[in-house]
């Protein structure tokens, strides 16, 4: 339905057209510390008021974490209906002949983080201004090597591309 961002000063949405028996999912990430600018006194995560519909708080919540310390208990689907704006966790694999060091490029992706070979490369937002993460040459192998991506922006993906050079300095999502 919507998303909320601190940075632009989001705190609620209007829902509307949702029936009476509707189950409400309400996705919160933790998305580290801050350590800089306004909000460094105020560093409060995930929900920090009471959730309420048509000025009634909700109670009895159900909350689950999701494991991504490991790929080993991921589940994938081979439908690829992923729709935009719906968090998905994409698997793929390629094939080496030789080595070297390499940079994902992660320019139509929306947010999340990589996972080569079972190991955690780490975070992308296409706020910017990274746009690749980068693939140490001795993390890849020669044959077969798996990447799992988890994005919870953007829907869709079919490929992954790489490049020879990192991309440091583009922001693509401009602040509201």
């Amino acid at each position: 339905m919507g998303s909320l961002d601190r940075r632009l000063k989001q705190d609620s949405m209007n829902l509307t057209g949702i029936s009476r028996d509707a189950v409400l999912d309400i996705w919160v990430e933790n998305n580290g510390r801050i350590n800089y600018g306004p909000f460094l006194n105020d560093n409060r995560h995930g929900i920090t008021e009471s959730v309420s519909i048509d000025g009634r708080a909700i109670s009895g919540w159900n909350m689950y974490r999701f494991p991504f310390k490991t790929t080993g208990r991921f589940s994938f689907s081979k439908n690829g209906n992923q729709k935009t704006g719906h968090p998905a966790l994409y698997k793929g694999s390629f094939t080496l002949q030789q080595l070297g060091d390499t940079y994902l490029d992660l320019r139509t992706f929306g947010k999340g983080f990589v996972f080569l070979n079972g190991r955690n490369l780490g975070k992308y937002w296409n706020i910017g201004p990274q746009q690749t993460i980068y693939v140490p040459a001795c993390w890849l192998k020669k044959g077969r090597n798996e990447v799992i991506v988890f994005d919870e922006l953007q829907g869709g993906h079919t490929a992954l591309p790489s490049l020879d050079h990192s991309i440091l300095d583009q922001n693509t999502k401009t602040e509201k």
